[in-house]
């Protein structure tokens, strides 16, 4: 850089290629501040190329349309400007791969949660049978509503006469469970008589009257305490 005179007049000299913007002598191909024109400044981030101003990204970074991409973790650029991932995905060195919220995990493409799914429970691809259900990441029976859980087998415990009212409760032959309760269960055509007794005082009186209605093949054996006492002579 150097002066002449010229018309009586001290003025800037440049050498070939470079242009005298405000005093200095500059390239306008590559000055980021006299980009292409003296005072014509290029944003930050970006280097004056050719003239005209273009993006500069930082080693490891492309320049996908303007922007600058990590392209082996962006998602908008995986592996490549412009390889858009699907949604739920993210990028990973550069390849699109399911992406799992917390407390969820990739099983072969697909996120679910070991704890309570019934085809991945506790560990990918292992999966409960027909009937159970995943709980904290263990296969468990699982019964219907009205149904309880013993031992293994769902119960209805007002009707189920090896449980009767809780599991394991197992009503005596010859009665069933009803409500939860066992009571005694009569052939067809035969009558419980202790239902039908209401008083005590009366009761021997009806249980005389209902052995006279059944058939002499179908009349209970009267008991000790229908017979009338013996009278014993002194």
């Amino acid at each position: 850089m150097g002066q002449i005179c010229s018309n009586g007049a001290c003025a800037l000299t440049c050498q070939q290629g470079l242009m005298g913007c405000n005093g200095i002598c500059v390239n306008l191909a590559s000055d980021n501040g006299n980009c292409g024109a003296c005072a014509m400044t290029c944003p930050i981030g970006n280097f004056c190329s050719s003239g005209t101003c273009a993006l500069a990204c930082q080693s490891g970074l492309t320049d996908c349309g303007g922007l600058c991409a990590n392209t082996a973790s962006d998602i908008g650029n995986c592996g490549a400007c412009g390889v858009v991932c699907p949604s739920g995905n993210v990028c990973s060195n550069g390849q699109c791969a399911v992406s799992c919220q917390q407390g969820l995990t990739n099983c072969n493409g697909t996120c679910v949660n070991l704890q309570s799914d019934v085809a991945n429970c506790g560990s990918c691809a292992k999966a409960c049978a027909m009937g159970n259900v995943c709980s904290n990441g263990g296969c468990a029976l699982s019964c219907q509503q009205g149904l309880t859980n013993c031992g293994g087998v769902c119960a209805n415990l007002l009707s189920d006469n090896g449980s009767c009212g809780a599991c394991g409760n197992a009503c005596a032959q010859g009665s069933l469970c009803s409500n939860g309760a066992c009571a005694l269960s009569c052939q067809p055509g035969l009558t419980n008589l202790q239902r039908r007794l209401r008083q005590p005082r009366d009761g021997q009186r009806q249980l005389r009257r209902l052995r006279q209605r059944l058939p002499e093949r179908q009349r209970l054996p009267r008991t000790d305490s229908a017979r009338s006492p013996a009278r014993v002579a002194f």
